[in-house]
């Protein structure tokens, strides 16, 4: 008896290995381009203007930005605070 593997069964095996990377890759594709365009979505005007400002002033001499980006902080909002205890 021949000890050594039949080349079909390597050829099988490798073509199975290769059909589940490409099943597995094909799904993690599929849903890491719903997070990015979810991202896009969601995040894209902001980046967009947060970019834009900071490409204007580097290099076609634009106002400095702003450092931060504005929106209203929980800190200084009556709406967010918490209320003091009452006094015993």
């Amino acid at each position: 008896m021949n000890d050594s593997v039949s080349p079909i069964l390597i050829a099988i095996a490798g073509c199975e290995v290769g059909f589940w990377v490409l099943v597995g890759g094909g799904l993690a594709l599929r849903y890491l381009a719903r997070l990015y365009l979810g991202v896009t979505v969601v995040f894209g005007p902001r980046l967009i203007r947060w970019a834009d400002a900071r490409f204007a002033h580097r290099f076609a001499g634009g106002p400095a930005p702003r450092w931060a980006i504005s929106s209203p902080t929980p800190l200084n909002d009556r709406r967010c605070s918490v209320p003091s205890r009452p006094s015993a």
